[in-house]
């Protein structure tokens, strides 16, 4: 979908500010709206991330994780990874190899691959190419943004084993983790593999090259794996946590999690340390718009900043005098949204449908008056954020 995300200044600085109290550090919990199990979360940009887990959940936020919303994906499928460039384009995949992907105001495309065996994971490079990879030796490589898949052959002894973690260190290289140690790359976009040896035998289920540098990272149980010359070598950072997934910003500052609540970080690339994480809930994922979130067990959502109180609509309550009111119309049905804020100057309105995708926006917004909504939407919910001057508000409204 795109270019691997690269951090801002603005959030770079911050973080490398932030580094040297990190253990001090308190998380917050974010109210998912769902006990089923989070697997992965992403962030196509700073305001908006997507979770995806167990029997079909799919969450998504529009304000920077501060909120989320859970929508109907139609299947009971657990969904194990995913990736975004933004919110209109993305991808989400899990068992009996389905992938949905979503292009742009388009229906999602749903692909089940021929074997139907679990994908467990997933990255694109660019926006026409990515893979993903799973049990029983699957691989498969889409060129046309997730349209179509197209299947790679490993070698024929690594075909039985199941490999959890994908990652690309360039547009044609690509790397597989999994079962008993194994290490495989391509530099032919998977017409031939090779094997890297690397001092462990135990599952690994995640590998990441953070940027363009030779630094790279795999965990798994009880491993936590450096290399610094892309590749080549692997050395062991001894650790007592069973890990599932590891993400860092730049080639020096890393995150882990785990079973049992396991968090790691390193701000130096090869000495990592415990950020206590409050739970003993198992972590499956984690990524950084402008703060850190992790996700895991029954709905379980950790952040390092502390969540923004959010309103939320209800098109059954009828305009006061004592709030603001915005009064939606789309081609005679309305809705109205409630704000506890004063609000004075502009006013931004954004309306987001249930994939997070936008389909309408206004910088010139009525208080107490009608405002228009295109006439094409159709009836249902909807996700809205509202900024002016005093602040922010997300919520839900109903087209009724």
């Amino acid at each position: 979908m795109n270019i691997r995300p690269k951090l801002s200044l603005c959030l770079a600085i911050s973080l490398l500010l932030s580094a040297t109290s990190i253990s001090a550090q308190t998380l917050y919990r974010v109210n998912s709206g769902t006990k089923q199990r989070l697997n992965a979360v992403f962030f196509a940009s700073d305001s908006d991330g997507f979770a995806v887990g167990d029997s079909g959940i799919v969450n998504i936020s529009t304000d920077g994780g501060n909120s989320w919303s859970v929508i109907p994906s139609g299947v009971s499928f657990n969904f194990y990874t995913e990736y975004f460039s933004d919110s209109a384009n993305g991808a989400f995949a899990g068992d009996v190899g389905l992938i949905y992907t979503i292009l742009g105001d388009n229906p999602p495309t749903k692909v089940v691959l021929p074997e139907s065996n679990p994908i467990s994971g997933m990255t694109f490079p660019s926006y026409d190419t990515g893979v993903v990879c799973g049990s029983g030796g699957l691989f498969y490589m889409t060129t046309d943004s997730g349209k179509s898949w197209k299947k790679k052959t490993l070698p024929a002894a690594a075909q039985k084993f199941d490999y959890y973690g994908v990652d690309y260190f360039d547009d044609d290289t690509y790397w597989l983790v999994g079962q008993i140690g194994l290490v495989l790359y391509t530099q032919d976009d998977g017409t031939t593999w090779q094997r890297i040896t690397v001092p462990t035998t135990k599952d690994l289920y995640s590998i990441n090259f953070p940027d363009t540098s030779l630094t790279g990272w795999i965990v798994g149980d009880q491993t936590l794996l450096l290399t610094t010359d892309g590749g080549d070598t692997w050395s062991n950072i001894p650790t007592t946590a069973s890990l599932r997934f590891v993400s860092g910003w730049d080639s020096t500052h890393a995150y882990a999690v785990g079973l049992n609540g396991a968090i790691l970080y390193t701000t130096d690339r090869s000495n990592w340390s415990t950020l206590p994480s409050g739970t003993t809930a198992n972590l499956y994922g984690l990524d950084f718009p402008d703060s850190v979130f992790f996700v895991g067990d029954s709905g379980l959502i950790l952040t390092t900043q502390p969540p923004i109180n959010q309103s939320f609509v209800s098109t059954t309550i009828e305009p006061t005098p004592t709030q603001s009111n915005i009064l939606l119309n789309s081609g005679g049905h309305t809705a109205i949204i409630q704000s506890p804020m004063d609000l004075l100057g502009p006013i931004r309105l954004e309306v987001f449908n249930l994939l997070g995708i936008s389909v309408y926006s206004s910088t010139d917004v009525r208080i107490n008056g009608a405002n228009l909504l295109p006439t094409s939407l159709p009836l249902g919910v909807y996700m809205y954020r509202l900024i002016n001057s005093s602040g922010s508000q997300v919520g839900k409204f109903s087209l009724e």
